[in-house]
């Protein structure tokens, strides 16, 4: 799998800016959207594999914008965001797709990695030159282990994390579960995510 090396992804950006969606922001957007499905095209299997990144409501123009990430088994699509507008409950625009059919298209259906993310941890830090002498020890998980941060191994300006994905292949057709490896390395004052098969151990 490639290495993927950014500054700054778009869809990084997003992730990082958005602020946290509260519980009853989160239960309206919900209502909205299941009452609007029909305009938007969604299935029962859309519905039930999305995420709100984010959601408010503009006082000014009466217009409330929603942030969708696009999962699987809980896992998020890399780069699937739709921003979708909403004015009295109403759909009011629509920006960016869904993967239709995803369940059919992922390499792993039950979407359990058989690499571990220590693994992949490691074998990130190898390939971009780095030495670390210190053990790979999880300091923080979330998302039910989908999420899990590290210590900053030596080698990274903030504690390292590593990510569950579903990344797609070369022609966008077929879904590989990855580790997604974000580090800040010592030596350059780039941001790397490295993407790790998390079948293969392999780029």
């Amino acid at each position: 799998m490639k290495k993927i090396f950014l500054l700054f992804a778009a869809s990084f950006c997003v992730a990082i800016s958005i602020a946290q969606i509260s519980d009853a922001d989160k239960n309206i957007t919900l209502q909205i959207i299941n009452a609007n499905k029909l305009s938007l095209g969604f299935s029962p299997d859309d519905l039930n594999n999305l995420k709100i990144s984010s959601a408010y409501l503009d006082n000014t123009s009466g217009i409330r914008y929603v942030y969708l990430q696009q999962t699987y088994k809980g896992i998020p699509v890399y780069n699937q965001m739709q921003v979708i507008t909403f004015r009295n409950d109403k759909l009011l625009s629509i920006t960016g797709e869904r993967i239709k059919d995803i369940s059919q298209k992922v390499n792993i259906a039950e979407g359990i990695p058989i690499v571990s993310a220590e693994s992949a941890v490691m074998t990130a830090i190898s390939d971009r030159k780095l030495t670390s002498i210190q053990v790979v020890v999880p300091i923080n998980s979330k998302d039910n282990g989908r999420f899990i941060e590290f210590s900053n191994m030596g080698v990274s300006r903030e504690n390292i994390t590593a990510q569950l994905m579903w990344v797609p292949d070369n022609n966008n057709k077929f879904f590989i579960l990855a580790w997604q490896v974000y580090i800040i390395p010592t030596t350059t004052s780039d941001y790397w995510l490295v993407k790790i098969d998390a079948t293969t151990n392999r780029f």
